[in-house]
C-alpha cells in the first residue's frame, strides 16, 4: 500500500459499487501529525532534612514541569511523574503533584 506524507489536511474519500460506478458515497477525515514530545532531564533536586532528621521532606513535583518542558508548550503536553520507568511507559500509578 502506498504511504501518504502530509503535515495535516482533510482527506476525501469515495466508495463505490465495483460494477456500477453511478452508485457511490463520499466522506472526509482530516489528518492530524502531532508533535512528539520531548522530556528533558530537570537538575537533581538536593534538600537538607528539616529538624526532625527523618529524611523526609515535602517536594511540589510541578516545580520540574518547567524543566522537562523545556520550552514546549505546557497547552500542549501532559507531564505526570511516576516512582518506575515501567509505571511511566505504562501511564500508571502517578505521583501526586506534592509528595512527602
Amino acid at each position: 500500500m502506498p504511504s501518504y506524507s502530509s503535515a495535516g489536511q482533510t482527506m476525501y474519500v469515495r466508495i463505490e459499487n465495483a460494477t456500477n460506478a453511478s452508485c457511490y458515497e463520499t466522506t472526509t477525515f482530516d489528518l492530524v501529525v502531532d508533535d512528539i514530545p520531548v522530556a528533558a532531564a530537570p537538575m537533581t533536586l538536593v534538600v537538607c532534612d528539616d529538624t526532625t532528621n527523618d529524611g523526609i521532606e515535602d517536594i511540589t513535583l510541578s516545580q520540574f514541569d518547567a524543566d522537562v518542558l523545556n520550552g514546549q508548550t505546557q497547552t500542549t503536553f501532559v507531564i505526570s511523574y511516576h516512582a518506575s520507568q515501567v509505571d511511566a511507559d505504562n501511564d500508571a500509578s502517578h505521583y501526586q503533584l506534592f509528595i512527602k
